[in-house]
């Protein structure tokens, strides 16, 4: 998938009529997942974004984390749900998430109803163009959270049930003076910055990859 840009997110919003969150004070953060349109891979091939825009220059600042969007090949092969493996469906949730608590380490858990995809067919390969799938809405856990906390964590596997995953590589972030050596603890910073002047809500926005080449 190559790297997106932030004129990227404003076509997308204008085409299927999606909020951006800026101005007043501080951050006002964006998150975004991009699912890739590989469906059979047990990788960290999507990305999910942050982005926010700077009111004393004008200017928008975008990081770009490796990520899934979608489950690991051994929760598609095991589902958790008799009714099959969430998948989340693209679209703009707003206010859903809120900070909180993953298996024990802060992170955006599911607080409101998100529609899901089940897979039930136990495959490698995500069905979510088939139009027999079931969609569902509810809470179902959904959280936004890391893989392994060394980042080293190559394939998704048990990492996600359904959850947006950052692969949480090792690499060095500054902010505000700020330094992070993983990608999680800049997400997360990122995150309880922006809670800090508005509250511990987020909108998470998933689209497609395909959603980038219809221009």
């Amino acid at each position: 998938m190559r790297d997106v840009t932030i004129k990227d997110f404003l076509n997308v919003c204008r085409k299927k009529g999606y909020k951006l969150f800026y101005g007043g004070r501080g951050i006002n953060l964006n998150i975004w997942g991009i699912r890739s349109i590989d469906r059979s891979s047990n990788t960290f091939n999507d990305k999910i974004c942050a982005f926010w825009k700077n009111i004393d220059t004008d200017e928008w600042r975008l990081i770009q984390f490796d990520a899934t969007t979608d489950p690991g090949l051994y929760w598609r092969n095991n589902p958790m749900n008799q009714l099959g493996t969430a998948i989340l469906k693209p679209g703009q949730y707003e206010g859903c998430w809120k900070i909180g608590k993953h298996k024990g380490y802060e992170a955006l858990v599911q607080d409101k109803p998100v529609v899901v995809h089940r897979d039930n067919n136990r495959d490698n390969i995500l069905d979510i163009e088939n139009p027999n799938v079931d969609i569902h809405a509810g809470v179902f856990g959904i959280n936004i959270h890391r893989a392994n906390s060394n980042g080293k964590s190559v394939q998704v596997d048990r990492w996600s049930a359904g959850c947006q995953v950052l692969q949480n590589r090792r690499r060095n972030h500054t902010l505000y003076g700020v330094e992070f050596q993983y990608d999680w603890d800049f997400f997360m910073y990122l995150v309880k910055y922006s809670a800090s002047f508005y509250n511990e809500y987020f909108t998470y926005t998933l689209i497609d990859e395909t959603d980038l080449l219809d221009e």
